[in-house]
Order: C-alpha cells, then structure tokens, then sequence
C-alpha cells in the first residue's frame, strides 16, 4: 500500500471533490488495513501459517533458484522457511536480498504464527457474544440483588 500527499478525488452522490491526505487520514487507513490483516490472521491461524509457509516458500524459491546452490527445489526453499518459522536453524541460507527480505518476513511473523497453530479459529463476535450471555445474565442477577439489599 503506498501513500502520497497528493489530492485524491472523493466521490458523493451530488459532486466529486478533490481534498488532500493528510497525516490522519494516512494514519486512520494505516489502521484500518491493520485492522484487517489482524483480523484475518487470527480468524483462522493454521491457515495463515500455512499461507505465510507456502507462499514464503514460493517467494524464497524464485528469489534463489540459480544463485544459492542449497536451494535447487522448492522443497529446499520450504525446508528453510519452515525452520525460519520455528526454531531459525538450517544448513540453508539466503544469499540474494530479496531471499534475505523473505527470510526476515518469516523469522519476525512465523514463530508467533506456529505458537498459535493449534488455536481454534477464532468464531465471529456475535458466537462470542452468545457464549458470554450467561455469565452476563448471573452478573445482572448479582447487581440487581445488590441493588435491592442497598435499598
């Protein structure tokens, strides 16, 4: 995603406007893109690692092939990003730049991701909210008891 200061066009029913981004608006969609992403990666977290694994993996492979003589396969490269997402250790490493960048990427995300794999994926709100209405109802029961013994 990338940012400039230049106006951008905001579309309303009756017109369209030109009006700058500022710092807070770059800011608020910084967050909201985060937002997102959090969201997304928590909702399910076999799926992201396995995502973050596979597509490291692919990324790492292009990235080597024909320059690192450890990487001839693309199981080579899944062998080295899996040990990226887990412990970091691996006779493999990455000789270009951007097989560098990749490997940052998984060692920074992937031992937070495997430490959640077995998580349940995460149910929406409203299921949350369900499973929480009794506990929510004993509370109210409780205040409204001590409300009376006030009285």
């Amino acid at each position: 995603m990338e940012f400039s200061n230049e106006a951008t066009a905001v579309e309303s029913p009756e017109t369209t406007i030109s009006q700058p981004l500022d710092a807070a608006s770059k800011l608020d969609a910084l967050r909201a893109w985060e937002d997102r992403v959090t969201a997304s990666v928590t909702r399910n977290p076999l799926e992201s690692l396995s995502a973050l694994l596979v597509g490291g993996s692919a990324l790492f492979y292009a990235a080597e092939k024909g320059t690192n003589p450890k990487v001839k396969t693309f199981w080579d490269a899944l062998y080295y990003i899996t040990t990226c997402a887990s412990v970091g250790y691996a006779d493999v490493f990455a000789s270009t730049q951007t097989g560098k960048a990749v490997a940052a990427v998984v060692f920074t995300f992937g031992p937070s991701l495997t430490a959640k794999v077995f998580d349940r994926p995460r149910n929406e709100p409203a299921a949350l909210e369900n499973a929480l209405a009794p506990v929510v109802a004993r509370l109210d029961a409780i205040l409204a008891e001590l409300r009376r013994l006030r009285a």
